[in-house]
């Protein structure tokens, strides 16, 4: 509550959210590399463009082998501003939303509501860890 003559803003100036991130962690029962194809293959991704992450130049079974490693995404599809990212590894996705962000509500739906094939396809291939 205000104290006094001053007032609670309506809104910030300056958002102190630097990064939104949703991450999941899961056990893969397939090939990795069919887990990859079908999330990238998402229609809301679509228009994403493709990056290597630097995971991606270390061979999977020492990436598997070491803890440290295992949850390191090896790609990112991103938007052409670059305020929205998917990260794929063979055991993590994480979807980041960057600044000017769009209210918690929105955002949950922007990902989740507006593709449920997103987890379905996750869902086929692994089974949710975190």
């Amino acid at each position: 509550m205000a104290t006094g003559k001053k007032r609670i803003p309506a809104k910030l100036k300056h958002d102190a959210i630097v990064e939104a991130l949703l991450e999941m962690r899961f056990d893969m029962t397939t090939i990795p590399e069919v887990l990859l194809g079908r999330l990238a293959d998402c229609p809301l991704w679509k228009s994403f463009e493709q990056d290597r992450m630097p995971a991606y130049e270390i061979p999977a079974f020492v990436r598997q082998a070491d803890p440290n490693l295992r949850y390191q995404p090896v790609f990112e599809l991103h938007n052409a501003e670059k305020n929205r990212a998917v990260r794929i590894g063979g055991q993590v996705l994480s979807y980041h939303r960057l600044p000017p962000a769009v209210g918690e509500d929105r955002r949950a739906k922007t990902l989740w509501q507006r593709d449920p094939t997103i987890v379905a396809r996750a869902g086929r291939a692994g089974r949710a860890r975190r």
